[in-house]
């Protein structure tokens, strides 16, 4: 499984997806997006790039083997997305939530603005509870963008 994938391609998989957060960021002031499947979190650390104390944004893993805040923060340096007097800067750094994507997330319904996923949900034995508790956590006329593989 690729853990280090980041953002630098991610229209090729979600269409519009940075520029609607942006709209909306430009709407609300902040948004709140989960990441199924962060992996290393190097998509995460893309999003707090791109859109600095506008976003809240957490990260899902199955289990400490498929990443950690200690490996994203590693990633984040060796692809140069953030130097380490960078990073000593962020305030609104992710976090990463340890549980099974086909069971109940651990998170209130209505409670994100955006959830993103790429490359995980095949993984999945249960998509379709995935994707009912992906639902029942998205805030009313927000936006879930999951793509299966790892390919346009």
């Amino acid at each position: 499984m690729a853990r280090d994938r980041g953002i630098e391609h991610i229209e090729e998989v979600t269409g519009n997806f940075l520029d609607i957060i942006s709209k909306t960021i430009s709407e609300k002031g902040k948004v709140k997006i989960l990441e199924v499947g962060c992996g290393h979190g190097v998509a995460m650390m893309g999003f707090i790039k791109k859109f600095g104390a506008n976003i809240e944004i957490i990260g899902l893993n199955l289990n400490k083997d498929h990443g950690t805040v200690d490996r994203m923060k590693q990633q984040a340096i060796r692809k140069k997305i953030f130097t380490k007097s960078e990073l000593d800067k962020i305030r609104n750094f992710p976090n990463i939530f340890y549980c099974d994507a086909n069971i109940k997330l651990p998170f209130d319904s209505n409670s994100f603005d955006f959830i993103y996923s790429r490359s995980s949900v095949y993984l999945f034995d249960d998509k379709v509870k995935c994707f009912e508790e992906c639902n029942r956590i998205l805030k009313e006329d927000s936006i879930a963008r999951i793509a299966p593989g790892f390919g346009p």
